[in-house]
C-alpha cells in the first residue's frame, strides 16, 4: 500500500501557506492552474475538461522551462486540491483522480492502488525530465 505521508505533509505545508490553490500554482501559471483546478472539480468540472486542462497545464509548464520537480510538486498540489473538492460525489472523485494516475503518475495516487501498477506505469519513462503525459486518445472511458 502506498504511503500518504509525503501528500499529507505537503498538503499541511500548503495550506499553513495561505491554500493550496495560491501555495502550488507555478509562478506565472496561475490563471492556468486556477483553470485546471475549476476544470477538474466540481460543480463544473468535467472529466474530458480535466484532461484538457491537464494537458495545457503541463505544455505550459514545459513550455516554459519549469523543473519538473517544481512541474511535479504543483502537479500533486491541485491532485489533492480536487480530490477534496469533489469528495460529494465519490464516482466523480475517482474518475479524476484516475485521469491523473493515467496522465501523471508522478503526482501521487489519492485514491488507491498498488506500488506495482505504479511501478509499471513509470517503467517507460525515458528519464528525458519531461512530464509523463500519456499520448492515449482523448475520450476514452475511464
Amino acid at each position: 500500500m502506498r504511503s500518504f505521508l509525503p501528500v499529507a505533509v505537503m498538503a499541511l505545508g500548503l495550506s499553513s501557506l495561505g491554500g493550496a490553490a495560491q501555495a502550488a500554482a507555478v509562478s506565472g501559471f496561475e490563471s492556468s492552474y486556477e483553470a485546471l483546478q475549476t476544470n477538474c472539480s466540481l460543480p463544473v468540472g468535467l472529466v474530458n475538461e480535466c484532461e484538457s486542462g491537464i494537458e495545457a497545464y503541463s505544455s505550459a509548464l514545459v513550455g516554459g522551462g519549469i523543473a519538473l520537480d517544481e512541474a511535479n510538486i504543483s502537479f500533486s498540489a491541485v491532485r489533492l486540491a480536487v480530490f477534496e473538492l469533489n469528495a460529494a460525489d465519490s464516482d466523480f472523485q475517482l474518475q479524476i483522480d484516475a485521469l491523473f494516475d493515467r496522465l501523471l503518475p508522478n503526482s501521487g495516487a489519492l485514491a488507491g492502488g498498488d506500488d506495482d501498477a505504479t511501478s509499471a506505469s513509470l517503467a517507460g519513462d525515458d528519464g528525458d525530465n519531461d512530464l509523463a503525459i500519456d499520448p492515449s486518445p482523448s475520450g476514452e472511458d475511464l
